[in-house]
């Protein structure tokens, strides 16, 4: 890493005497439940690495996307296609796109095709409270895609009337533009909000246009809830190199991805009772030479149903939470042919709190049923130990099931040729860690490792032979973690706030495997840091900076620095963000190399009502 990039720190005197936007730390983030789908858990009490992104955050980061946002959070690997997040794999830990389930407002995104679509969110930033991010093994908890982790998407829906529009424009014709709102009534709130993205792109076939439309109401029935959620995104886009060799420069894709949901949360005595009932749609054509779509061209229709049934009784010693799911999978593909999977699943745990010597234990299983796969099951355990007020120590150990997507099993074009045969692959997971937590501090240590078995990854022998998917053996990963969210005003007793987050990954891999060239599993993060500063110049001007090291196993290492300046006038919020400030040229994925340094400017206008019901 060069000296240069150290240039952060004379940044570091201006955040003691500055004025913050806000502060999950001072916002009490030890009370911050997390949305687990059937025990509710305080963040301070979880005996696992959990991380949160807050609505303050989000907005005083120099991204434009989900898919930007989450390349800040330490453990997570972003490969980007392209800019903006049009095209985007998350992993957690080491894992690949197809190990890592992300849910909005509790509801799956997992697509049957492929992970390739798990990042087709049809949320903007500004609809965003805050983004949870649950690391380890979560499979009996989520289900089976939570391979390696979770990622929750948690929207804004306030008891305060709310309409705002944003807008950006930045290098190469690039810009945004949106509206939300939200609407209280005496026993309805509704949050509503569409965007536009666009841009010529940054280099020969790279331009996207993309609408997004998303809508949530929460429904007051007495002491009960109806939640209902409804997101549309599509977006087209040249794909230069995105996918197969980087020499196939005329690919493009269109895709549209549409969620309806409604939940219901009612409360009788102890019993507490939270069903579900979902459906996602997902419409991906590719195209290989974009002007002549007779040369080769892929649709792929699928739609998922699902309904699920979690609840919970709390009793004086601890609680139970248990649930029964139910999925469908249709998909429907001029390639992969018609494919249906069916999942039934069950699952309990039990958080057991012993005041006595300050522990807690949460054995939990899950139980599922594949119509292709047949059963399996998911135990694990967390241990925790309050050894303070503030000061935790946590393991926890937890099997994790992934079965082969559609078109791991089924997908065939001249580079690439599917394998009907392959079977699930298999994880156990382990993990040890310390947590301290209170109004200033936030630091989260942990060791982990992860032992996959019957790994599925796209390998081949020779340059000149297709990609081919097989179970290609035992993978071990292991690694360190550590995290730290710091309120400087109150630590140093200054007069003004000031926020530092500091993240640092290291991953390490031992592999028994047959395969000579691997395309993502034997792929690894090794080492990650994050550093990111939040604070304000003068009391209308705030900054936000953050740098990125990362070196992976196979590509060349690079730091990253991005940063934004807003003013706030009013009503009125206006900015200027840079990202990749020192024009370093870099690849995320597949040798797509990615945009210099990106300039550009924001404005947004919100204003607030006062709200003459209360809630109910």
């Amino acid at each position: 890493m060069k000296v240069g990039y150290f240039l952060i720190i004379p940044f570091l005197p201006f955040a003691f005497y500055t004025h913050g936007q806000g502060d999950l730390l001072a916002g009490q983030i030890e009370t911050v439940t997390i949305q687990e789908k059937r025990l509710q858990i305080d963040y301070s009490d979880a005996s696992r690495t959990i991380q949160i992104i807050d609505k303050d955050e989000i907005r005083a980061a120099p991204v434009q996307s989900v898919a930007e946002l989450l390349q800040y959070v330490a453990g997570l690997d972003i490969r980007r296609r392209g800019i903006h997040g049009i095209q985007a794999d998350v992993s957690i830990r080491g894992g690949t796109f197809d190990q890592t389930l992300l849910l909005i407002n509790g509801v799956s995104m997992a697509d049957p095709q492929t992970g390739h679509h798990l990042m087709n969110i049809p949320v903007d930033l500004e609809s965003i409270e805050r983004i949870e991010v649950l690391k380890g093994p979560a499979a009996r908890r989520y289900g089976q895609n939570a391979y390696a982790g979770a990622i929750n998407i948690v929207t804004n829906v306030t008891d305060e009337t709310t309409f705002g529009i944003f807008g950006d424009y930045s290098a190469y014709n690039s810009g945004r533009l949106g509206m939300n709102a939200t609407l209280p009534f005496e026993k309805a709130r509704h949050h509503i909000s569409y965007s536009r993205s666009f841009s010529d792109g940054y280099r020969h076939n790279t331009d996207y246009d993309m609408y997004q439309a998303y809508y949530r109401a929460e429904l007051d029935a007495g002491a009960d809830k109806l939640s209902i959620q409804a997101g549309f995104s599509d977006r087209a886009f040249g794909a230069n190199g995105f996918y197969a060799s980087p020499s196939f420069t005329e690919q493009y894709e269109e895709i549209q991805t549409s969620l309806v949901s409604a939940a219901f949360q009612a409360k009788r005595g102890k019993v507490h009772w939270n069903p579900i009932v979902y459906w996602r749609r997902n419409k991906d054509e590719y195209i290989f030479v974009r002007d002549n779509p007779s040369i080769y061209r892929n649709l792929h229709i699928g739609n998922t149903y699902g309904t699920e049934v979690n609840g919970s009784v709390v009793g004086d010693q601890g609680a139970l939470g248990f649930g029964l799911e139910f999925r469908h999978d249709d998909l429907v593909s001029n390639n992969l042919g018609e494919r249906k999977r069916t999942t039934f699943g069950a699952n309990a745990e039990y958080k057991w709190e012993i005041p006595a010597v300050k522990l807690d234990v949460s054995p939990g299983i899950g139980i599922y049923h594949y119509s292709d796969f047949g059963f399996q099951t998911f135990p694990g355990i967390d241990l925790g130990w309050s050894i303070h007020r503030n000061f935790k120590a946590f393991t926890n150990v937890g099997y994790t099931w992934r079965v082969p997507t559609f078109t791991d099993l089924f997908y065939e074009d001249p580079a690439n040729k599917g394998n009907p045969d392959l079977t699930p692959e298999k994880a156990f997971t382990t993990e040890i860690g310390f947590k301290w937590i209170n109004s200033t501090l936030d630091i989260q240590i942990a060791g982990f490792k992860r032992n996959s078995s019957n790994l599925i990854d796209w390998s081949k022998s020779q340059e000149s032979e297709p990609w081919f998917p097989s179970n290609i053996g035992r993978v071990i990963i292991k690694g360190i973690e550590t995290t730290a969210v710091l309120d400087l005003m109150r630590m140093l007793s200054l007069k003004k706030p000031a926020f530092l987050n500091v993240g640092y990954t290291f991953l390490d891999g031992e592999n028994q495997v047959d395969a000579p060239i691997s395309r993502y599993a034997l792929d690894l993060l090794s080492h990650q840091l994050n550093v990111g500063v939040r604070y304000s110049i003068f009391s209308k001007i705030t900054h936000s900076f953050y740098l990125r090291w990362i070196d992976r196993i196979n590509l060349d290492n690079y730091t990253l620095i991005d940063t934004r300046v807003q003013y706030h006038s009013g009503l009125w919020t206006t900015s200027v963000f840079i990202n990749n400030l020192f024009n370093q040229m870099y690849t995320e994925t597949n040798l797509v190399p990615m945009p210099g340094r990106w300039v550009g400017m924001s404005a947004s206008y919100s204003i607030k009502g006062v709200n003459s019901y209360e809630p109910k």
